[in-house]
């Protein structure tokens, strides 16, 4: 992927597999140590970042959406279509003959706000994700080793 001047000052390359520029701005946000100290999850922007994300905070759910406009794919044919919010509903009301990898779902307000999002609707697969994520970013698991089985978490409760 080529990375726009803005975020070649942060991975100081300018073409980068994806994975290689999330891990670089990753070190980056480490090094300069713009983690919110009490929620992991906040990053303060720098000058630098600012130039990038465009606003003074933002948090990991949101920095990849940010992150897309500054990666441009070396193949202009494989291009991902991003569809609008409103054409990913009206497809979701489309009955599909294709069984859905992951239904659409209406989420609470409490975990919207958790999530740092203004969306009431996500993919089934998404809430998975972030929640996953989270525990794994917070600690929370437990090896096999130390509980009795699979899938606890840390206060011991099975999924």
């Amino acid at each position: 992927m080529l990375v726009t001047p803005q975020l070649q000052t942060i991975v100081g390359q300018p073409a980068l597999p994806r994975t290689e520029i999330v891990r670089q701005l990753w070190a980056y946000i480490r090094k300069n140590n713009l983690q919110d100290p009490i929620n992991k999850r906040k990053i303060i922007c720098n000058d630098e970042l600012r130039l990038v994300f465009e606003v003074d905070c933002t948090d990991m759910f949101q920095m990849n959406k940010l992150l897309a406009k500054h990666i441009i794919p070396l193949d202009p044919t494989k291009v991902p279509e991003t569809p609008s919010k409103k054409a990913k509903v009206k497809e979701s009301e489309v009955p599909s003959t294709e069984p859905a990898s992951s239904p659409s779902i209406v989420i609470s307000e409490a975990l919207a706000k958790f999530f740092g999002t203004s969306e009431k609707e996500m993919l089934q697969s998404e809430v998975y994700k972030r929640i996953e994520e989270y525990i794994k970013t917070e600690g929370l698991e437990i090896s096999k080793k130390e509980g009795d089985g699979e899938g606890q978490f840390a206060a011991g409760r099975r999924w």
